[in-house]
């Protein structure tokens, strides 16, 4: 092809045939001009189709992100739950003088108080794609929005599990070591929710096969009665229904975010 332009040039030029030539040379250049556009059209397009493919790669690998998460909500929102119910028992008792406390029924619903559950979010695909700044080519911007907004939100989230970890070090330790814990024995996991319950389960075995020879007679009584006992119940079960609401905003903001990636994708 580019021998055969090169001939007609070379005869135009051979032949005088000036204003020809100069008509031939601005057609050539114009046949270049718009090659070019079309090459860069195309490659356009392909630019664009591949950034397509990889917000819709995006959106389906979040979508298994958030599935993730709602069921970490719901776990945490059993956790808290069952919290709930354990502190729900003992202010039953706090309040009730002439209620008789066993050592086993206070240290199934004590046990569990001891135990906090970690924020955790699963946010590999999110971190990964803002990283590399991918988010620039995508065109659902709202969608976008959404989602931003919805990890930075994440922080409340280890507001309230730091709360309940803090607390726990700080206040209920402390206000339990005042009595001996020879009320912990194989049933005080009973109510006891924790990600690893086989490692549980061992762990309340293996105290309760060391016999203990001692004639404590621990007064439960004494503890619940003194007033820093209910103060940290009604504070754990403050802390405890906070975390509950947010743990439900959140799985519904997840949820939203599902529903509205879904109807992106379904597009």
């Amino acid at each position: 092809m580019i021998k055969f332009f090169r001939r007609i040039r070379q005869r135009l030029l051979a032949e005088n045939r000036f204003s020809k030539y100069l008509l031939y040379a601005i057609g050539e250049i114009i046949l270049v001009v718009i090659g070019i556009l079309i090459a860069l059209q195309i490659n356009t397009w392909n630019e664009y189709k591949q950034n397509r493919k990889l917000e819709r790669t995006f959106y389906a690998d979040l979508l298994e992100d958030l599935a993730n998460d709602i069921r970490k909500f719901e776990e945490q929102t059993a956790f808290y739950e069952n919290r709930v119910e354990q502190l729900g028992w003992l202010l039953q008792k706090v309040r009730d003088p002439q209620a008789p406390i066993d050592a086993d029924a206070f240290g199934q619903r004590v046990e569990p108080l001891y135990y906090s559950n970690e924020a955790i979010s699963y946010a590999a695909t999110y971190n990964a794609s803002e990283s590399s700044g991918v988010f620039s080519t995508f065109t659902n911007k709202e969608l976008l929005k959404k989602i931003t907004q919805y990890y930075a939100n994440f922080h409340l989230l280890m507001e309230v599990t730091a709360s309940t970890n803090e607390i726990i070090v700080s206040q209920f330790e402390p206000l339990m070591a005042t009595i001996p814990e020879n009320y912990v024995s194989v049933h005080s996991s009973h109510y006891v929710l924790n990600q690893d319950s086989e490692s549980n389960q061992r762990f309340y075995a293996f105290l309760d096969s060391i016999p203990d020879k001692r004639t404590l007679e621990v007064d439960f009584r004494s503890l619940v009665d003194r007033p820093q006992f209910e103060n940290y119940v009604i504070g754990d079960l403050g802390r405890s229904f906070n975390s509950l609401s947010v743990m439900a905003q959140r799985k519904a903001s997840a949820e939203a975010l599902i529903r509205d990636i879904k109807t992106y994708l379904n597009d």
